[in-house]
């Protein structure tokens, strides 16, 4: 599978956890106001769905390189944009492993815990374990595409 299909498939899981965020929401509310019956556990599965849109659209933002960027300076040289390329790559890698530990840490407290949510009792350690795995594509993407022919830029 090339960069481009994965980009794709990636982009289209994005659209359709943001999709059934607005639809069951919309649905919540409009139960809600109009019918006084609000979805049970709506609130629970906008969260779990805001997690799952985060941890799939940042690898796609860091995948495509759509990501934010802040230039602290410019680089003159090809010495010099190497480094800054460098020292980039290496502080995306260093905070998302850190993230990637923390959700690994968190999952398996869940598990030990049996943790579930209050309303509707699904297992929280699959939530942490997709976050883990986010935060670790990011981490190879940003790696590997970081120094791509012709693109210095992290």
């Amino acid at each position: 599978m090339n960069q481009h299909h994965l980009k794709s498939i990636i982009g289209w899981a994005c659209a359709l956890i943001i999709s059934a965020m607005v639809i069951l929401t919309s649905v919540d509310v409009v139960s809600r106001y109009l019918f006084n019956a609000p979805i049970g556990g709506a609130f629970e599965i906008t969260e779990i769905l805001l997690l799952l849109f985060i941890y799939t659209a940042l690898p796609l933002a860091t995948l495509s390189k759509t990501h934010i960027e802040v230039e602290i300076w410019q680089p003159k040289s090809k010495l010099s944009k190497t480094v800054a390329t460098l020292l980039a790559t290496l502080s995306i890698a260093l905070v998302f492993t850190v993230f990637a530990i923390e959700f690994y840490e968190h999952a398996i407290k869940y598990t030990k815990r049996d943790s579930t949510t209050d309303a509707l009792g699904i297992a929280l350690q699959y939530a942490a374990y997709f976050a883990m795995f986010g935060a670790s594509f990011c981490i190879l993407s940003t790696v590997k595409y970081s120094f791509k022919k012709g693109d210095h830029n992290v």
